[in-house]
Protein backbone atom coordinates (compact mmCIF):
# COMPACT_ATOMS: atom_id res chain seq x y z
CA UNK A 1 0.00 0.00 0.00
CA UNK A 2 1.26 3.44 -0.54
CA UNK A 3 2.06 5.83 2.13
CA UNK A 4 -0.38 8.56 0.83
CA UNK A 5 -3.24 5.36 0.70
CA UNK A 6 -1.83 4.38 4.48
CA UNK A 7 -2.44 7.97 5.63
CA UNK A 8 -6.36 7.73 4.59
CA UNK A 9 -6.99 4.67 7.07
CA UNK A 10 -8.09 4.43 9.79
CA UNK A 11 -5.34 3.53 13.07
CA UNK A 12 -6.82 1.78 16.21
CA UNK A 13 -4.11 2.42 17.81
CA UNK A 14 -4.81 6.35 18.22
CA UNK A 15 -6.59 7.75 21.28
CA UNK A 16 -7.91 11.64 21.28
CA UNK A 17 -10.97 12.42 23.05
CA UNK A 18 -13.52 15.03 22.76
CA UNK A 19 -13.41 17.18 25.61
CA UNK A 20 -15.16 20.20 24.45
CA UNK A 21 -18.48 19.05 26.17
CA UNK A 22 -18.13 21.14 29.77
CA UNK A 23 -20.63 18.39 31.36
CA UNK A 24 -18.85 15.90 30.01
CA UNK A 25 -21.54 14.10 28.87
CA UNK A 26 -20.50 13.69 25.08
CA UNK A 27 -17.16 11.77 25.95
CA UNK A 28 -15.98 9.84 23.48
CA UNK A 29 -12.49 8.55 21.77
CA UNK A 30 -11.23 9.14 17.84
CA UNK A 31 -14.92 10.79 17.10
CA UNK A 32 -15.46 14.47 16.78
CA UNK A 33 -18.15 16.09 18.52
CA UNK A 34 -20.55 15.38 15.62
CA UNK A 35 -19.48 11.24 15.73
CA UNK A 36 -17.95 11.43 12.37
CA UNK A 37 -14.33 10.09 12.66
CA UNK A 38 -11.44 12.17 13.56
CA UNK A 39 -9.09 12.64 10.48
CA UNK A 40 -6.42 13.16 13.48
CA UNK A 41 -6.99 9.34 14.31
CA UNK A 42 -5.85 8.20 10.53
CA UNK A 43 -2.69 6.05 9.68
CA UNK A 44 0.66 8.10 10.10
CA UNK A 45 2.67 5.49 7.97
CA UNK A 46 6.22 5.72 7.80
CA UNK A 47 6.22 8.01 10.91
CA UNK A 48 5.20 5.41 13.16
CA UNK A 49 7.72 2.86 14.37
CA UNK A 50 5.49 -0.29 12.99
CA UNK A 51 5.57 0.62 9.39
CA UNK A 52 7.09 -1.79 7.39
CA UNK A 53 8.09 -1.09 3.68
CA UNK A 54 7.49 -3.49 1.23
CA UNK A 55 10.51 -5.13 0.05
CA UNK A 56 12.10 -5.71 -2.90
CA UNK A 57 11.10 -8.60 -4.76
CA UNK A 58 13.31 -11.31 -7.34
CA UNK A 59 11.62 -13.01 -10.12
CA UNK A 60 13.50 -15.63 -12.05
CA UNK A 61 13.69 -16.11 -15.33
CA UNK A 62 12.02 -19.97 -15.87
CA UNK A 63 14.19 -22.02 -18.40
CA UNK A 64 17.24 -19.39 -18.57
CA UNK A 65 19.50 -17.38 -16.53
CA UNK A 66 18.83 -14.04 -14.82
CA UNK A 67 15.51 -12.77 -13.76
CA UNK A 68 14.14 -9.02 -12.36
CA UNK A 69 14.01 -7.10 -9.25
CA UNK A 70 10.66 -5.52 -8.51
CA UNK A 71 11.10 -2.48 -6.50
CA UNK A 72 9.18 -2.54 -3.15
CA UNK A 73 7.03 0.35 -3.25
CA UNK A 74 5.28 1.47 0.39
CA UNK A 75 4.50 -0.85 3.23
CA UNK A 76 2.03 -1.58 5.30
CA UNK A 77 1.45 -1.66 9.56
CA UNK A 78 3.54 -4.08 11.17
CA UNK A 79 1.10 -5.02 14.32
CA UNK A 80 0.45 -8.42 14.73
CA UNK A 81 -3.24 -8.69 13.47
Amino acid sequence: MTEEKAKTKWCPHVRMSNDSDPDNTNHSYNRDSHGRLDKGCNCVASDCMMWREEEDQFLANIGGLGGSIIKGEGGYCGLPK
